[in-house]
C-alpha cells in the first residue's frame, strides 16, 4: 500500500512540475512577443513624429524660387579632411576617367536600428558583387542623446529637452547606435550632420545657427556641461564631419556664413533642376542640390519624403505584394532610372537622392532605391560615393 501511495505522490509532483514549466515557457513566449510588439509600435510611433515634422517640407519649397540655379564662385581652398582607413580606396583610386557619373545617396535621420542595419547589409552585399557603394549618413545629434538626459539639449529660444522628432531612447539603444554608426565609418562611409532637433531654421539669425551647431559638436563629442551616458565611444570626431543637410532644406545666408565658420565645406540643402552641376558659392561652400522630379505624373523631389507625398498623400496605404505598390516602386525606379539617363547623356552633373530612416509605405521607396543603385552603381564608368570624397576629387582636380 505505501509503494502504491508513494508512486501517486510522485506522479502528482512530476504533473506540478510539468505544469510549471509549460507556464513558464508560455510566459517568456508571451513577454517577448509583447518586447517585439511594442519596438514595433515605437518605431511606427517615431515614423509617425518624423512624418509631422517633414510636413512642413513642401510648403517651404513652394515659397522657393528657382534662384538655387544661379551659380556663385570664388576662388577659395577647401580642406578634405576623413577618417578614411588604408585599406579603403580613395576617390582617385575608384574614378576611372574624367567623364564618370557620381551618384550620391545619402539618408537623413539616423534613429532606426533597423535602418541602420538593413542599409550597411545592402552595402556590404554590393561589395561582395564587386560593386563598391558608400553612403553619406546625415545623423541628428538628438538620437545619440539618451530620452532621460534630452533636457541637456537646450537651445537658449525653445524650452529644455524640446525637439520635433523625439531623442535617443535608452542607454542601450543609444549604444547599438553608436555601434552602427562606428560601423559605417569602418565599412567606409561619411557621417555628415542633420543637425538636432529638425527645426525649420530659415528666419534664424547667424546667433542661432551657430548654437545649434555648437549643440551637435558638444553631443558628438560628449563635452556638453552634464556627461552623456554612453557605454561605446564614437570612433569619429568633428573633423570628420564636413557637410550638412539642414532640417526641412530650410537655409538662408546666415547658414552659409556659419558652415563657413564652423569649417563646413559642402551643403546639400538646395533643390535645382536637373541638369546643374555643383558649385561653390560666395561662402567657399561647395553646393550639392536635389533636384525636382516627376513621380507617377507628379512633382517630387530626388528624396523619398516627397514621393510618398506624391504618391500617397504622406498616408501609409499601400501594402508589398499589391499591384498598387508594384505599381508605386516601379514610378520611383523609373524616375530615378529618368534622372540618371539624363545627367549621364548630358553634363553628367553628380546625382544626388536622399532618403530617411523611415520605411513608408511597407518599405517601396528603400526597395526602389536599392534596384535603382543596383542597376547604375555597377555601370563601368559610374562612381556611388559619398560627398566628402566628391569634395576631394572636386578640389583636386582643380589643383
Amino acid at each position: 500500500m505505501r509503494t502504491v501511495f508513494r508512486l501517486f505522490f510522485i506522479l502528482i509532483f512530476i504533473q506540478v512540475v510539468l505544469m510549471a514549466v509549460f507556464l513558464l515557457i508560455t510566459h517568456k513566449k508571451d513577454v517577448v512577443t509583447r518586447v517585439e510588439d511594442e519596438s514595433v509600435a515605437n518605431e511606427k510611433e517615431q515614423q509617425i513624429i518624423e512624418q509631422k515634422a517633414l510636413a512642413f517640407e513642401s510648403f517651404i519649397l513652394e515659397t522657393k524660387s528657382l534662384e538655387e540655379s544661379k551659380m556663385e564662385t570664388k576662388e577659395g581652398v577647401v580642406h578634405y579632411l576623413g577618417v578614411k582607413k588604408e585599406d579603403i580606396p580613395t576617390i582617385e583610386q575608384k574614378v576611372n576617367n574624367n567623364d564618370t557619373q557620381f551618384v550620391m545617396i545619402s539618408f537623413d535621420g539616423s534613429r532606426s536600428l533597423s535602418s541602420w542595419k538593413k542599409t550597411l547589409g545592402f552595402a556590404q552585399e554590393m561589395k561582395s558583387k564587386n560593386i563598391p557603394i558608400s553612403f553619406t549618413y546625415f545623423i541628428s545629434g538628438v538620437y545619440l542623446l539618451p530620452s532621460h538626459q534630452k533636457s541637456l539639449y537646450d537651445l537658449s529660444w525653445e524650452s529644455p529637452g524640446r525637439s520635433d522628432i523625439n531623442f535617443g531612447d535608452s542607454v542601450e539603444t543609444t549604444d547599438k547606435r553608436i555601434g552602427y554608426m562606428n560601423q559605417a565609418i569602418r565599412d567606409g562611409h561619411e557621417i555628415g550632420s542633420h543637425l538636432n532637433g529638425h527645426f525649420e531654421g530659415g528666419s534664424w539669425t547667424e546667433i542661432q545657427w551657430v548654437e545649434e551647431f555648437n549643440f551637435f559638436k558638444d553631443i558628438i563629442s560628449n563635452t556638453l556641461p552634464t556627461k552623456i551616458d554612453r557605454n561605446v565611444d564614437l570612433i569619429f570626431d568633428m573633423n570628420d564631419v564636413k557637410g550638412i543637410r539642414s532640417p526641412l532644406l530650410s537655409r538662408n545666408s546666415a547658414l552659409y556664413k556659419t558652415l563657413a565658420s564652423q569649417n563646413f565645406n559642402y551643403d546639400t540643402s538646395r533643390v535645382v533642376k536637373i541638369g546643374t552641376e555643383p558649385w561653390k558659392d560666395s561662402n567657399g561652400i561647395w553646393q550639392f542640390p536635389l533636384v525636382y522630379l516627376t513621380v507617377g505624373g507628379k512633382q517630387s523631389l530626388s528624396m523619398d519624403y516627397n514621393h510618398y507625398e506624391a504618391q500617397t498623400n504622406v498616408k501609409d496605404t499601400l501594402n508589398a505584394g499589391t499591384v498598387e505598390w508594384d505599381k508605386a516602386k516601379k514610378e520611383v525606379v523609373d524616375s530615378y532610372l529618368d534622372y540618371f539617363e539624363r545627367e549621364y547623356t548630358g553634363v553628367r552633373a553628380p546625382i544626388n537622392i536622399g532618403h530617411h530612416f523611415s520605411m513608408w509605405n511597407d518599405g517601396v521607396y528603400w526597395e526602389a532605391l536599392k534596384e535603382f543603385a543596383s542597376k547604375v552603381c555597377s555601370k563601368s564608368n559610374v562612381v556611388c560615393t559619398n560627398y566628402s570624397d566628391l569634395v576631394s576629387y572636386l578640389e583636386n582636380s582643380q589643383l
